[in-house]
This record gives C-alpha cells, sequence and structure tokens, in this order.
C-alpha cells in the first residue's frame, strides 16, 4: 500500500502508513527481501538514500527469485545516486537473468531502468534500445503503470517531432486508463496532478 499510494502521488500518505508499520527487526523469511525493498523504494522516494543502502544491505536471500526485486531496488538507489554506471551493471544482469527464465514481471522494469541509466550516461541510442524492448516488455504484459513512464522517456529523446508527438499521446491514453480506473476522486486528482503525469496529460 505504500508503494501504491507513492506511484499515484500520495507521498506524504504512503510515507505516513511506511511510519506506522515500518518494523526495525525483521525475521529470515521469504517475505523478508520483497518487504525489506519495498521499504528501500519508500526511503529514495523521500530523499533517504543513505537509510535505504541500509535497508538494502539488510537483505539476505540469496539465490532467490527474490533478488530480482532487491535488485531492482539497488538499480533505483544507483540512480537516485547518480551513479549511471553502477545501474548500468544492475540492470545488465537483471536484464540478462530475467530473459532466460522468463520473469515477465520484472523485465519491463529491469529494461526500464537500464534505459534511464544509460540515458543519464548519456548514451542515447541505447537508452532508446533499452525503453524500446522496455514498452514491448510492460505491453506484453499489460502494465500500464509502467508503459505511460516507458513512453513518456521515449517521447523525451526522441529527435523526430513526430514519433515524439506519437509517444507522448500514447502516453496519455495509458495514463488516461489508469486516472479512469481509480475510483476515489481524491486519489485521482493526486494522480493527475503528480509530477511526469500533469506533463503528459498538458
Amino acid at each position: 500500500m505504500c508503494e501504491a499510494y507513492i506511484a499515484i502521488g500520495e507521498i506524504q500518505k504512503g510515507m505516513d502508513l511506511y511510519r506506522t508499520n515500518r518494523r526495525q527487526e525483521f525475521p529470515i523469511s521469504p517475505g523478508r527481501t520483497p518487504t525489506l525493498a519495498t521499504y528501500a523504494l519508500c526511503e529514495i522516494t523521500t530523499g533517504q538514500l543513505d537509510v535505504a543502502t541500509s535497508t538494502l544491505a539488510a537483505c539476505s536471500l540469496p539465490n532467490s527469485i527474490m533478488d530480482n526485486q532487491l535488485a531492482l531496488a539497488q538499480c533505483r538507489l544507483a540512480l537516485a545516486r547518480k551513479d549511471p554506471a553502477q545501474a548500468i551493471a544492475i540492470a545488465d544482469a537483471l536484464v540478462s537473468d530475467d530473459r532466460p527464465f522468463k520473469l515477465g514481471q520484472h523485465l519491463p522494469e529491469a529494461l526500464f531502468l537500464q534505459g534511464q541509466a544509460h540515458q543519464m550516461n548519456g548514451e542515447l541510442d541505447r537508452a532508446r534500445e533499452a525503453f524500446a524492448a522496455a514498452r514491448l516488455a510492460a505491453e506484453a504484459i499489460g502494465s500500464r503503470r509502467l508503459l505511460w513512464q516507458i513512453l513518456a522517456a521515449l517521447a523525451g529523446i526522441e529527435p523526430d517531432l513526430q514519433k515524439a508527438a506519437a509517444y507522448k499521446a500514447q502516453a496519455r491514453d495509458a495514463v488516461q486508463f489508469i486516472a479512469d480506473h481509480i475510483a476515489n476522486a481524491e486519489f485521482r486528482s493526486l494522480f493527475t496532478q503528480s509530477e511526469g503525469v500533469s506533463a503528459i496529460l498538458a
């Protein structure tokens, strides 16, 4: 729920929920890694990068499918720290692992982060390639939450103005679909006014 609130722009409500439910001690269990990764994503969102680093360091389930959630959080942390080389290394490993094992739920995000890292590194051709692959992967699993962000990223680096406008229009359609399916009027308003979404709808 913390992640869900943050995703629709209700950061304060998400962080209030995080603070209320944040456990300092967490037993070794299958739920440890994804829970700590979620904590870290909340911390990254609010700029608590050292806290997020400590949180992720407490994850300890090597050679598990949960490693992907840990790696995604580590990649987002590297991007937040403006360390594209580290983010690329993490994303490359994720993509190479996800494709053979067909872990489709993680592949779109891994490719999206890979694109962001290459963009941060000034490698726009490689960023476009990663974003294009991310788009296909997101469409394959029907993830509009990721799709609008990927399309917006493509629009932002596409030199062809017509293609850029088409990407933005497609992103707007995905955002509008999400907004139309948020029943709570306050949350819907927060989503449409959140950073990134408002730019797409403009």
